[in-house]
């Protein structure tokens, strides 16, 4: 099956954005005055580093179908930046070191970005441990599916899989999650089609 390929999010900053170079002169502002004086620069450093963040969050979301939302990595890995006693020299190894948090926190559920510590209203964290150990072709479906919003006409279009078969991968790799992950919280604006429902019905009886 061919996967539609997503472009990757360009890693430059924007002229409505702040310089890498202004970004770690921001940090080191933040993590070099005394502490009566960070609480202000903190909201300061904030408004710097979080296009920087997001940037990295999207492209390592692109790359490995991640299903968790932006905000919940942001304010994580915000917290992880400003204790840090030095940012990376280059954007390039920032953007490294975000995709690196990222993975080693969802490959633990009770990690620091685990379920336990969930904000309330946001999926729950071992939804995307479940997620990634589908298989690579499933796991593209329902990502473009689910969260990039593909209706299944174009998911059909794209990866040239008859439209029925599509709705059928996308129904066993949403039973496959279900059956993985019963007591997990699913995002409310995950749907299914209706396309190829007799067909998981079907079955389901032959169990």
């Amino acid at each position: 099956m061919s996967i539609p390929t997503i472009s990757p999010t360009v890693c430059h900053a924007t002229s409505r954005e702040a310089t890498w170079s202004e970004v770690t002169a921001q940090h080191y502002r933040f993590s070099s005055a005394h502490c009566e004086h960070r609480f202000g620069l903190l909201g300061e450093f904030f408004e710097v580093l979080v296009p920087w963040l997001e940037r990295g969050i999207r492209g390592t979301l692109h790359k490995h179908f991640l299903v968790l939302p932006e905000e919940l990595l942001v304010a994580r890995l915000f917290a992880a930046a400003a204790r840090r006693d030095q940012l990376h020299a280059t954007d390039k190894q920032f953007l490294q070191w975000i995709e690196s948090q990222v993975l080693a926190s969802l490959a633990n559920p009770a990690d620091e970005l685990g379920s336990i510590r969930c904000a309330y209203g946001t999926p729950d964290l071992r939804l995307q441990y479940h997620f990634n150990r589908l298989p690579k072709s499933e796991r593209a479906l329902l990502f473009l599916f689910m969260v990039e919003h593909f209706d299944v006409a174009r998911l059909a279009k794209e990866t040239t899989i008859p439209r029925e078969q599509v709705s059928i991968s996308l129904y066993r790799a949403w039973n496959k999650l279900i059956c993985a992950c019963p007591h997990v919280r699913f995002p409310s604006t995950w749907k299914l089609p209706k396309e190829g429902f007799s067909f998981l019905e079907a079955e389901r009886n032959k169990r």
